[in-house]
């Protein structure tokens, strides 16, 4: 078993502890519209506007789905994005033109709509997935995408998985958001560096050079730092652990951001 393998499943264990959705399915809050009109004033409109619709809530990602999930799904049009929360065990792609969903890439909100079931032949692939028809968006400032905890507590697992001395490395560019390699997969964000470089540890092999990595924050608190960073276009350094990811690749953990 090679040191390469063995950091590409340890890199799948921390994916659990950091700010990544992978395998571990996000919910939305889902509303009737009367517990809508009681509790947030957001949506406005009426009860009879809002007859037969839910709104919900949670953070908007890019789908990750591939031509051949397209196939599988039986669907007539390709959801680009999908939504994203931390409390439940569902999913939702967003069944609209990615033109109106764009803008809201990476942000928090609510959405007005209407739900279908997703028939598939095995619905073991898609688990706990149903399509989304948009009708409205609006911001929502409170929703966690994926949680708190603590950068230590992030630590603490590097530590135990690959030893008390292994390196942190610092990249140097600029943060942008990341269309997911699989709707399951929640590599969100990556860096562009400043100046690409060759790792020797780069599980394609030796030589090949590198202009992005893929970067995971610790918690939401960091995320949505890295919103922040993107709107303003910032050029910062990132503080963090680079493992083996999913697909032959490397991942940063982020730990500290330094602007």
């Amino acid at each position: 078993m090679t040191f390469r393998f063995i950091c590409f499943c340890i890199s799948f264990f921390l994916i659990f502890s950091a700010c990544d959705n992978t395998q571990k399915p996000p919910a939305i809050v889902e509303k009737t519209p009367s517990e809508n009109q009681q509790k947030n004033n957001t949506l406005k409109k009426n009860s009879k506007d809002l007859k037969g619709e839910f709104e919900f809530s949670g953070v908007i990602m890019s789908s990750g789905l591939s031509s051949a999930d397209i196939q599988h799904l039986n669907l007539k049009n390709t959801p680009k994005f999908q939504l994203l929360n931390n409390k439940e065990n569902e999913f939702y792609f967003l069944n609209s033109p990615s033109e109106k969903i764009e803008s809201y890439w990476g942000k928090c909100v609510y959405i007005q709509g209407t739900k279908d079931s997703i028939t598939t032949p095995s619905k073991i692939n898609f688990p706990n997935y149903s399509l989304l028809n948009p009708t409205h968006f609006s911001m929502n400032q409170n929703c966690d995408y994926c949680g708190n905890e603590p950068r230590k507590k992030l630590i603490k697992k590097i530590e135990k998985s690959y030893g008390k001395d292994f390196p942190t490395k610092t990249l140097k560019g600029k943060i942008e958001r990341n269309k997911r390699p699989s709707f399951d997969i929640s590599y969100d964000y990556r860096i562009k560096l400043s100046i690409p470089e060759i790792n020797e540890n780069d599980p394609r092999g030796d030589g090949f050079e590198t202009h992005s990595y893929v970067i995971i924050p610790a918690n939401n608190t960091m995320r949505l730092q890295f919103e922040k960073i993107i709107n303003s276009s910032k050029e910062i350094s990132l503080e963090g652990f680079l493992v083996g990811g999913y697909a032959e690749s490397l991942v940063l953990h982020v730990i500290d951001i330094r602007e």
